[in-house]
């Protein structure tokens, strides 16, 4: 039988120590995998920090880790299980404990969020369904956009608006080019970005009467008025969107 298996009770499945400081991983019917204080913080440590990192940025958060003893011994006597960070049990009081509440807190409360600010540990309570994304942490005082994660929070401006003239990223460079060219426009009531089908040849399909997917809004494409029907297009009208109903289509 592989040593992996023998190592059980108050041993350390890294370094093969006893313990009376350690953290057990998980127990089986046979055996029960630990880690002593030391090797606790050089294994679990990076793992709960990187996790943090991952939660704070609205990365997902996976809180499992594979057990040490996966990297012990011959391919069939491995440890096969994986330890999630909230089923961790300590015996003693390690400066790891209040690291893996917070991301248990966190994780099981959608109305709870990290700030974002990478030494700042304050947990803040939202209200998930919110449109207004404007949050600041009332510890360390850090504003932003929760939908972004903008630093700081981009007043005035909608994500998309906000990302097309920073232009930092490829995504915010091709954006601002759409807007510029008029192949993307923005609801002039609620700025949720819109474009319009075309076909092979590169002309619109449909008319220039919008109804947005997102506030319902109906306007014009051509010139962002708001509330329309379609006398805004007759061809008797005086406005300078006249019997344009269909400019630019097929």
């Amino acid at each position: 039988m592989s040593k992996l298996h023998t190592r059980t009770g108050g041993k350390c499945i890294c370094c093969d120590e006893d313990t009376t400081k350690y953290v057990t991983l998980h127990k089986t019917r046979r055996q029960t995998h630990r880690l002593c204080d030391a090797c606790a913080d050089g294994y679990i440590r990076p793992l709960v920090k990187q996790t943090t990192i991952n939660i704070k940025k609205k990365i997902r958060a996976d809180t499992g880790m594979q057990c040490p003893g996966t990297y012990h011994g011959l391919h069939r006597n491995q440890c096969k299980c994986e330890v999630r960070i909230s089923d961790l049990q300590f015996n003693y009081d390690s400066s790891l404990i209040t690291d893996i509440l917070r991301i248990t807190h966190v994780t099981k409360n959608k109305d709870l969020i990290l700030c974002p600010t990478p030494e700042c540990p304050n947990i803040i309570r939202i209200h998930p369904d919110d449109p207004i994304t404007h949050t600041q942490c009332n510890m360390c005082g850090v504003n932003w956009c929760r939908n972004c994660m903008c630093q700081p929070y981009h007043e005035g401006m909608t994500c998309i608006e906000y990302e097309a003239k920073q232009s930092n990223t490829e995504n915010g460079k091709l954006v601002a080019k759409m807007l510029e060219s008029g192949t993307l426009k923005l609801c002039p009531r609620c700025k949720a970005p819109t474009t319009k089908m075309k076909d092979a040849q590169g002309k619109y399909v449909g008319c220039n009467k919008v109804i947005c997917s997102s506030c319902k809004t109906k306007w014009c494409w051509l010139c962002g008025a708001t509330d329309i029907s379609y006398s805004h297009f007759n061809s008797e009208g005086t406005g300078s969107c006249a019997n344009k109903l269909w400019q630019g289509t097929r």
